[in-house]
Protein backbone atom coordinates (compact mmCIF):
# COMPACT_ATOMS: atom_id res chain seq x y z
CA UNK A 1 0.00 0.00 0.00
CA UNK A 2 3.01 2.34 -0.10
CA UNK A 3 3.19 4.57 -3.17
CA UNK A 4 6.53 6.25 -3.69
CA UNK A 5 8.33 8.44 -6.16
CA UNK A 6 11.80 9.91 -6.45
CA UNK A 7 13.26 12.23 -9.02
CA UNK A 8 14.90 15.44 -10.08
CA UNK A 9 13.41 18.89 -10.67
CA UNK A 10 15.10 21.66 -12.66
CA UNK A 11 14.12 25.28 -12.01
CA UNK A 12 15.08 27.23 -15.12
CA UNK A 13 14.28 30.94 -14.99
CA UNK A 14 14.53 33.60 -17.66
CA UNK A 15 14.74 36.49 -15.18
CA UNK A 16 17.48 39.03 -15.84
CA UNK A 17 19.20 36.93 -18.49
CA UNK A 18 16.29 37.18 -20.92
CA UNK A 19 15.94 34.17 -23.19
CA UNK A 20 19.62 33.67 -23.90
CA UNK A 21 20.77 30.03 -24.24
CA UNK A 22 22.74 28.37 -21.47
CA UNK A 23 22.35 28.28 -17.70
CA UNK A 24 21.21 31.44 -15.95
CA UNK A 25 22.18 32.91 -12.58
CA UNK A 26 18.83 31.95 -11.02
CA UNK A 27 18.65 28.33 -12.22
CA UNK A 28 18.83 25.56 -9.64
CA UNK A 29 18.12 21.83 -9.27
CA UNK A 30 16.74 19.57 -6.58
CA UNK A 31 16.32 15.89 -5.80
CA UNK A 32 13.11 14.67 -4.15
CA UNK A 33 11.54 11.62 -2.56
CA UNK A 34 7.82 11.18 -1.78
CA UNK A 35 5.87 8.44 -0.05
CA UNK A 36 2.13 8.01 0.53
CA UNK A 37 0.28 5.32 2.42
CA UNK A 38 -2.57 4.30 0.09
CA UNK A 39 -4.88 2.02 2.03
CA UNK A 40 -8.49 0.95 1.62
CA UNK A 41 -9.42 3.44 4.35
CA UNK A 42 -10.48 7.01 3.66
CA UNK A 43 -7.28 8.69 4.93
CA UNK A 44 -3.87 8.58 3.25
CA UNK A 45 -0.89 10.29 4.96
CA UNK A 46 2.04 11.44 2.83
CA UNK A 47 5.50 12.92 3.29
CA UNK A 48 7.91 14.45 0.77
CA UNK A 49 11.49 15.70 1.10
CA UNK A 50 13.22 18.02 -1.39
CA UNK A 51 16.96 18.77 -1.33
CA UNK A 52 18.28 21.60 -3.50
CA UNK A 53 21.68 20.47 -4.80
CA UNK A 54 22.72 23.55 -6.77
CA UNK A 55 22.25 27.26 -6.04
CA UNK A 56 20.10 27.17 -2.89
CA UNK A 57 21.48 24.06 -1.15
CA UNK A 58 18.58 23.75 1.23
CA UNK A 59 16.09 21.19 2.47
CA UNK A 60 12.31 21.32 2.37
CA UNK A 61 9.72 18.98 3.93
CA UNK A 62 6.02 18.57 3.12
CA UNK A 63 3.49 16.55 5.11
CA UNK A 64 -0.08 15.96 3.99
CA UNK A 65 -3.23 14.03 4.70
CA UNK A 66 -5.61 13.13 1.88
CA UNK A 67 -9.23 12.13 2.42
CA UNK A 68 -10.76 9.88 -0.23
CA UNK A 69 -14.44 10.72 -0.66
CA UNK A 70 -16.29 8.02 -2.64
CA UNK A 71 -18.85 9.37 -5.06
CA UNK A 72 -20.20 5.86 -5.65
CA UNK A 73 -19.76 3.69 -2.52
CA UNK A 74 -19.67 0.40 -4.43
CA UNK A 75 -16.76 1.55 -6.65
CA UNK A 76 -13.28 0.09 -6.18
CA UNK A 77 -10.39 2.44 -5.40
CA UNK A 78 -9.72 4.90 -6.90
CA UNK A 79 -12.68 4.87 -9.29
CA UNK A 80 -15.60 7.02 -8.31
CA UNK A 81 -13.73 9.11 -5.73
CA UNK A 82 -12.52 12.64 -5.28
CA UNK A 83 -9.56 13.43 -3.06
CA UNK A 84 -9.49 16.30 -0.56
CA UNK A 85 -6.07 17.15 0.81
CA UNK A 86 -4.52 19.32 3.50
CA UNK A 87 -0.81 19.77 3.87
CA UNK A 88 1.94 21.96 5.24
CA UNK A 89 5.41 22.84 3.98
CA UNK A 90 8.49 23.47 6.11
CA UNK A 91 11.80 25.04 5.12
CA UNK A 92 14.69 23.25 6.81
CA UNK A 93 17.12 26.02 5.88
CA UNK A 94 19.17 27.05 2.87
CA UNK A 95 22.77 28.14 2.41
CA UNK A 96 22.00 31.43 0.69
CA UNK A 97 20.40 34.47 2.30
CA UNK A 98 16.72 35.44 2.01
CA UNK A 99 17.57 38.48 -0.16
CA UNK A 100 19.25 36.37 -2.85
CA UNK A 101 16.90 36.26 -5.88
CA UNK A 102 17.27 32.49 -6.25
CA UNK A 103 16.34 31.71 -2.61
CA UNK A 104 13.21 29.69 -2.06
CA UNK A 105 12.27 30.97 1.43
CA UNK A 106 13.11 33.78 3.82
CA UNK A 107 13.29 31.78 7.03
CA UNK A 108 13.18 28.29 8.53
CA UNK A 109 9.93 26.73 9.64
CA UNK A 110 6.37 26.69 8.32
CA UNK A 111 6.19 28.14 4.79
CA UNK A 112 2.59 27.46 3.77
CA UNK A 113 -0.65 25.53 4.16
CA UNK A 114 -2.03 23.81 1.07
CA UNK A 115 -5.62 22.64 0.52
CA UNK A 116 -6.35 20.59 -2.58
CA UNK A 117 -9.06 18.87 -4.58
CA UNK A 118 -8.03 16.10 -6.98
CA UNK A 119 -10.23 14.40 -9.53
CA UNK A 120 -8.93 11.28 -11.30
CA UNK A 121 -9.94 10.90 -14.92
CA UNK A 122 -11.55 7.48 -15.21
CA UNK A 123 -11.36 4.90 -16.57
CA UNK A 124 -7.61 4.41 -16.58
CA UNK A 125 -5.95 4.09 -19.95
CA UNK A 126 -4.33 0.66 -20.50
CA UNK A 127 -0.84 0.75 -22.01
CA UNK A 128 0.53 -2.80 -22.18
CA UNK A 129 1.22 -4.00 -18.63
CA UNK A 130 0.85 -0.42 -17.33
CA UNK A 131 -2.09 1.91 -16.80
CA UNK A 132 -1.95 5.64 -17.47
CA UNK A 133 -3.70 7.54 -14.70
CA UNK A 134 -4.55 11.18 -15.50
CA UNK A 135 -5.49 13.43 -12.55
CA UNK A 136 -6.67 17.06 -12.40
CA UNK A 137 -5.79 19.01 -9.24
CA UNK A 138 -6.72 22.41 -7.85
CA UNK A 139 -4.79 23.92 -4.92
CA UNK A 140 -5.42 26.82 -2.56
CA UNK A 141 -2.14 27.74 -0.94
CA UNK A 142 -1.90 30.06 2.08
CA UNK A 143 1.69 31.29 2.13
CA UNK A 144 3.27 32.31 5.42
CA UNK A 145 6.82 32.92 4.17
CA UNK A 146 7.04 36.28 2.32
CA UNK A 147 9.79 35.12 -0.07
CA UNK A 148 7.66 32.16 -1.20
CA UNK A 149 4.78 34.45 -2.19
CA UNK A 150 4.23 35.50 -5.77
CA UNK A 151 5.16 39.11 -6.45
CA UNK A 152 2.64 41.61 -7.82
CA UNK A 153 -1.14 41.58 -7.96
CA UNK A 154 -3.50 39.96 -5.48
CA UNK A 155 -1.03 37.18 -4.65
CA UNK A 156 0.91 39.50 -2.31
CA UNK A 157 -1.69 38.77 0.39
CA UNK A 158 -0.20 35.27 0.61
CA UNK A 159 -3.00 33.43 -1.17
CA UNK A 160 -2.18 31.45 -4.32
CA UNK A 161 -4.52 29.31 -6.42
CA UNK A 162 -2.83 26.89 -8.80
CA UNK A 163 -3.75 23.94 -10.99
CA UNK A 164 -1.91 20.82 -12.04
CA UNK A 165 -2.50 18.01 -14.51
CA UNK A 166 -0.67 14.78 -13.66
CA UNK A 167 -0.17 11.78 -15.88
CA UNK A 168 1.41 8.78 -14.20
CA UNK A 169 2.05 5.23 -15.30
CA UNK A 170 1.31 2.52 -12.75
CA UNK A 171 1.74 -1.22 -12.70
CA UNK A 172 -1.14 -3.70 -12.52
CA UNK A 173 -3.46 -3.20 -9.56
CA UNK A 174 -5.57 -5.63 -7.64
CA UNK A 175 -9.18 -5.46 -8.80
CA UNK A 176 -11.20 -7.63 -6.41
CA UNK A 177 -14.37 -7.44 -8.50
CA UNK A 178 -12.47 -8.98 -11.43
CA UNK A 179 -10.31 -11.25 -9.26
CA UNK A 180 -7.19 -9.93 -11.01
CA UNK A 181 -4.24 -9.03 -8.79
CA UNK A 182 -0.67 -8.00 -9.50
CA UNK A 183 2.05 -10.54 -8.80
Amino acid sequence: PLEWAAGWTAYLFDGERGRAPGPGPHDTHELFARARLATDGPFMPAVAYYQDIDAVRGGYLEVALTWRVPLWPQAVLPLGSIYLGAGAGFSLGQEIGPDDPVGHFGERGLTHWDFSLALPVVPFIPLGPLELAPVYEMHLQLNRDPVGRLKGGAAEDGTTVWFRFLLSATGPRCRPQREICAR
